[in-house]
């Protein structure tokens, strides 16, 4: 994950952590296993009904989240 936006953004690794890191302290996003979610309180246009569901899903992710999850 961490080397595809290395290579796909042309920063550096350094660069790519600290901003995945920043984005995770100020939830942002969360990381597992090789994948980042967007919270969907950040961009989500849907029905409430449809982005209280996606929430939930969210949220449930920050017990299982691997916070420092690299390549």
């Amino acid at each position: 994950m961490i080397a595809e936006i290395v290579t796909e953004t042309g920063f550096s690794k350094p660069t790519v952590l600290a901003t995945l890191a920043a984005m995770e302290r100020h939830d942002i996003i969360r990381r597992k296993t090789g994948v980042i979610f967007l919270n969907p309180n950040t961009v989500f246009k849907g029905s409430a009904r449809s982005r209280r569901a996606l929430l939930i899903e969210y949220l449930q992710l920050k017990s299982s989240a691997s916070t420092n999850s690299d390549d």
